[in-house]
């Protein structure tokens, strides 16, 4: 278990570096938008940016600590593919962020913070579209749904990394001891998981092939594609046949309404 540990941290130190090796601007391939290559870009990067730091974690023996992360870069690393794959995927994502931003304000406001009117600057004019996509970046067990292959499987592992992100049990559990008067302030009970690996590594070929799928030239394809074939995981994930009935749905709803 731990030479395949190392070899796949070998594999990821890899990737990392690969990522480092881009291109300072990029080349848009037909048909994509500004605000995919935009989008996508960004949510990669912070995948790579993640990763690096739970290999910082893993190298001085924070195996647990390293959950909220490698959750992190799970999520950014799935609305990257989703979003370079789907047209108003971007959109979904602006109307949450627009959402959230207005739902921050609110509670600034409520708390006596700053008025409403000082926090004005801070709301966006954003217009709501109408589109399936907001769904997929509103709740992730959705997104996980909605890309293949993806779906429960992508979602238990979510919520099992979920579990070491949150204050609960599953963290008490890892200071715990029998007797309750022996006390540790290290989680010493938590092994360092290959699974953990795996995803994380998946999340990094994910974020780059995603980015590569929105930029002329095959850029880093067969690197990602090999890596992936090493982890054991699929180097790119596509719209599900439940996202594409969910858009004919709403499609044939708007037209009924007219």
């Amino acid at each position: 278990m731990l030479d395949e540990q190392q070899e796949l941290l070998k594999l990821l130190r890899s990737l990392l570096d690969s990522w480092q090796t881009l291109p300072p601007k990029a080349e848009l391939c037909k048909g994509k938008t500004v605000a995919q290559v935009a989008t996508v870009f960004g949510l990669a990067a912070h995948t790579h940016r993640l990763a690096t730091a739970v290999d910082m974690l893993w190298s001085a023996g924070m195996y647990i600590e390293s959950a909220p992360l490698i959750r992190g870069a799970m999520e950014n690393a799935l609305t990257a593919q989703f979003v370079a794959q789907v047209d108003d995927g971007v959109y979904g994502l602006l109307n949450n962020y627009a959402r959230k931003r207005k739902n921050l304000v609110d509670e600034i406001v409520k708390a006596g913070y700053l008025s409403s009117d000082q926090l004005a600057s801070q709301l966006d004019e954003w217009e709501p579209v109408q589109t399936p996509s907001t769904d997929s970046a509103t709740k992730v067990q959705q997104l996980c749904n909605d890309l293949e292959p993806g779906g429960s499987q992508a979602y238990a592992w979510y919520r099992l990394l979920s579990a070491w992100s949150h204050a609960g049990g599953a963290i008490v559990d890892e200071y715990a001891h029998d007797d309750p008067f022996q006390l540790s302030i290290t989680p010493d009970k938590f092994p360092p998981s290959t699974g953990f690996l795996v995803i994380l590594g998946g999340s990094v070929v994910w974020a780059g092939r995603a980015y590569d799928m929105l930029t002329r030239g095959k850029g880093r394809r067969e690197e990602l594609r090999r890596a992936a074939g090493k982890i054991g995981i699929v180097p790119e994930l596509h719209p599900s046949a439940a996202y594409r009935r969910r858009v004919q749905a709403e499609k044939k709803k708007r037209r009924s309404e007219r």
